[in-house]
């Protein structure tokens, strides 16, 4: 027998996904693969997310799904917009990059008292901030019926 928590969660998952696909809606707009390399200072980005955001809106007012992928430790990445791999809406696209440092703090000594608690470490951008915005981003790249490469170079 099923636990009543887990077809609570069953049930509420179930309309998370209806409300975000829509009851109806034709699912996702064609895809293309699109994968690259991000440097920055020549070097591979290690760690962040590359995300592409369709630029022009549907006829119904509407935009496609935004894509987005991790990026590796060699600065790859690959985009996914419902399932792994999949790609990108096919069109213009805003690209932002977001890439982090921080993590948490040793345990010891946290607001002059031992603690075994770690203190959350203060997040700081690896690259410039305007990469992390589709407002602010100089970015953009079309997204085109087959396979796409894309390596992004992120400057200062």
């Amino acid at each position: 027998m099923i636990a009543p928590r887990f077809r609570v969660l069953g049930s509420f998952a179930t309309a998370t996904a209806l409300a975000v696909l829509g009851c109806g809606e034709p699912g996702p707009p064609p895809l293309a693969k699109v994968h690259g390399k991000v440097t920055y200072h020549g070097e591979p980005l290690k760690t962040g997310r590359v995300l592409f955001i369709p630029v022009a809106p549907k006829p119904d007012g509407t935009r496609d799904y935004p894509a987005g992928g991790s990026i590796g430790e060699d600065g790859g990445y690959e985009l996914t917009t419902v399932e792994p791999g999949d790609g990108a809406a096919i069109g213009e696209h805003k690209v932002a990059v977001i890439a982090m440092s921080g993590g948490a703090a040793p345990s010891g000594f946290y607001n002059g008292e031992a603690a075994n608690k770690t203190k959350p470490a203060k997040l700081k951008s690896l690259i410039p901030d305007k990469y992390s915005s589709p407002d602010t981003t100089p970015l953009t790249y079309k997204v085109v019926a087959g396979p796409n490469t894309y390596d992004i170079e992120v400057t200062d």
